[in-house]
């Protein structure tokens, strides 16, 4: 078992929903990374507005953090609640800083680690407003463990300035007091502390800012949606943000008006996308399957919640990857594409992009709650090396007649051959020239009926063998040009290899990475596009390997059933369905019964 890496600090904050939880641990995130630390979160919270336990957590490190660790090193805990509910979670060397009211019992005996009360809501109050109480736990915070509350200050004249100067003097005021307390009150019994950052300010997204920004940054320009949680936030950001860039944001009526929508933006020539949850995509499936069929590309965002049906709306799950690979009726072809982290949100989210525009074909973006809602920093993109596809569209030709004569579109006696525009020509790509509305001589009729290389209905056998080669053969250019590329670290040579998608693909590489640090014999694969598989790519790298562990957030095995039934390898499912991603800590001892050969098969 790997020693636990003293150099990362993993801190939550927990207490009552509207008591500033989310808030204190969303400016200390600013904070830190604005002074060059690497952090990243995990935030939960009731689906009540009010009430509940909701819970912020950082991380952070002097290199990229990898995942949320598996032990907490510090919990601030609000109130009882919040500390019967997280102290399990905590190392026996943990510091705990907690506020309970008069009346209240005092925190059960510990084996080790160091406690701090601190009266949050009463110096709170003292500040000038109850509802200040995070602010004196961020200022004991600063004071108990070298966070810089200089960097705290500004962070607080940023977040509040717009509201008025009162109400940055109460927060300042609240600060200062719970430093003041701590310093007054408590001697510092404990050596965690925070590493200092390198100077070098990044750019803190959440993975739901972070698909937002990159499909700006794709060109999107139009955007419509319906109000699903956990996906909002993505709306919410480019309400804000695309009227900037000259575009558009529509909120429609439901999840079929909202693809509706963007399947005519994309028809008319306007990078498109909508986004939503499980029970928004099983409706837009109809939607999706006329996207295919009139080739039309747009990207749909995916940010799974635990379900079925309303299920747990702010709670974590990898339960659609069924319904966004086979949900559709026919052949509908679509990309799949799951985004491992924050940073990684931006950059398959512009991929996503490339490949809608430049194959005609929709792309889904698998993501989840914790991912969705999760906030990490990353260097802030490269814009002018940001490889951004611009679809070229059809030109007339200059020789001879514009465009076939088809004599069947003769209208009757006196009429000539009318030349017509081969929208679906079939070629080696499968990716047909394409017009939009108003350009002279290349007007056509796109619909779900199935059609002709010129867009006329046909049904006859042999052209609808053609079309669904056309439309395959794109699909496949999809795989050869972007579906083998896979991540593998570790041993080469390993007879065990574990797999796993999405946010659960980082946690496995800091699995990994310890496990290798160890000794072990092992290496990890990560699939990025998960429709079309990498099957070129995979079918090498399972090679050999004679044990292949499947981790995923849901309780049917999704992946591992893919995996085992497109590979034939030996799979051994690793699932969990709480609403709560994994541990790192969850995956290793199956890496370890995997070397030893333990594991059931």
């Amino acid at each position: 078992m790997s020693k636990r890496d003293t150099r990362y600090v993993c801190l939550r904050i927990a207490g009552e929903g509207g008591e500033g939880v989310i808030s204190a641990g969303e400016l200390l995130t600013q904070v830190a990374a604005r002074l060059g630390m690497h952090v990243a979160t995990f935030k939960t919270f009731p689906s009540e507005i009010r009430g509940g336990m909701a819970v912020y957590q950082l991380r952070t490190g002097p290199d990229r953090v990898l995942s949320q660790g598996d032990y907490l090193d510090i919990l601030v805990a609000f109130n009882r609640e919040g500390y019967d509910r997280n102290i399990a979670d905590m190392t026996s060397e943990g510091v705990l800083v907690h506020d309970f009211e008069p009346g209240d019992n005092l925190p059960v005996k510990r084996r080790g680690g160091v406690d701090y009360h601190v009266p949050m809501g009463k110096l709170a109050r003292e500040a000038g407003s109850h509802r200040a109480k995070n602010m004196v736990a961020l200022g004991a915070i600063c004071e108990l463990f070298g966070f810089p509350v200089e960097g705290l200050t500004e962070g607080v004249r940023l977040k509040f300035g717009k509201k008025s100067e009162k109400v940055v003097e109460v927060n300042l005021k609240a600060i200062d007091l719970g430093a003041e307390y701590v310093r007054e009150n408590h001697e510092i019994r404990h050596e965690l502390h925070f590493s200092e950052g390198d100077g070098h300010a990044r750019v803190v997204l959440s993975g739901n800012d972070a698909v937002a920004f990159g499909a700006v940054a794709a060109g999107c320009r139009f955007y419509a949606g319906y109000p699903i949680t956990p996906a909002t936030e993505i709306m919410e950001y480019l309400a804000r943000e695309l009227p900037r860039v000259s575009g558009r944001m529509v909120q429609a009526e439901d999840e079929i008006a909202s693809i509706a929508m963007c399947i005519g933006a994309s028809f008319t020539g306007q990078k498109s996308m909508t986004a939503t949850s499980g029970p928004g995509l099983a409706l837009m499936s109809e939607a999706l399957g006329l996207a295919s069929m009139a080739e039309v590309g747009l990207v749909l965002v995916d940010v799974q919640r635990a379900g079925p049906s309303t299920g747990m709306p702010t709670k974590a799950e990898q339960g659609d990857l069924n319904l966004a690979i086979y949900g559709a009726h026919s052949t509908a072809h679509r990309v799949v594409i799951a985004p491992v982290d924050v940073e990684d949100c931006f950059y398959q989210t512009v991929n996503a992009f490339n490949i809608a525009a430049k194959y005609q074909i929709p792309v889904i973006v698998l993501s989840e709650q914790s991912l969705g809602f999760s906030k990490a920093s990353m260097p802030r993109p490269d814009f002018e090396n940001l490889d951004v596809f611009e679809e070229q569209y059809a030109r007339m030709p200059t020789d001879g007649d514009p465009w076939p004569k088809v004599d069947e579109l003769t209208v009757g006696e006196g009429y000539p051959m009318t030349p017509v525009f081969p929208r679906y020509l079939r070629n080696d790509t499968g990716i047909s020239p394409r017009s939009i509305p108003g350009m002279p001589g290349m007007e056509f009729r796109a619909t779900g009926l199935e059609h002709d290389e010129f867009a006329r209905p046909r049904y006859d056998p042999p052209n609808r063998k053609a079309m669904l080669n056309k439309r395959q053969a794109k699909f496949e250019e999809v795989r050869r040009e972007y579906g083998e590329q896979v991540e593998v670290i570790g041993d080469d040579e390993a007879e065990v290899a574990i797999t796993g998608w999405g946010t659960t693909a980082a946690v496995i590489r800091h699995a990994v990475t310890r496990a290798l640090n160890d000794g072990a014999s092992v290496k990890a694969i990560f699939p990025k596009i998960l429709s079309p598989m990498p099957d070129m790519a995979m079918r090498h790298h399972l090679h050999g390997v004679k044990r292949v562990i499947c981790c995923e957030l849901n309780d049917t095995g999704q992946y591992a059933n893919i995996i085992r039934h497109r590979y034939g390898a030996n799979v051994h499912a690793v699932l969990k369905d709480r609403g709560v991603p994994f541990a790192p800590g969850e995956i290793t001892p199956y890496i370890e019964m995997a070397i030893k050969a333990q594991v059931r098969i």
